[in-house]
């Protein structure tokens, strides 16, 4: 059964990558918001996200205490299925979008 969410909202997916099941949640959308905004915008249900830098230059360090590590896994991001092609502040959201944030050993 598929779960129904609003047409002018995001849809932002955690997976930790420890095999439990990714969490969820929908935000509003707005114009001008940013993948990173997305991210930041979990901050009410309890999501503490760590970053550096602004805009283009915007990098996730860790998202509810797990840290990137460098040669190993990191936080990596996907808009609609697809692997990020620039930085989440610079990454641009359109209504509607799925957002996956994955802790990966992926490059």
């Amino acid at each position: 059964m598929a779960v129904e969410r609003a047409a002018d909202s995001i849809r932002v997916t955690l997976d930790f990558g420890d095999q439990a099941a990714g969490r969820w949640e929908d935000v509003p959308w707005q114009e001008g918001m940013t993948v990173l905004d997305a991210l930041l915008a979990l901050k009410s249900s309890g999501v503490v996200v760590q970053y550096r830098g602004r805009g283009g230059t915007a990098f996730v360090e860790s998202v509810n205490g797990v840290r990137n590590s460098g040669s190993g896994f990191n936080w990596l991001y996907y808009v609609n299925h697809k692997k990020a092609d620039r930085g989440a502040g610079a990454y641009l959201l359109k209504k509607g979008d799925l957002i996956l944030w994955k802790y990966s050993a992926e490059k």
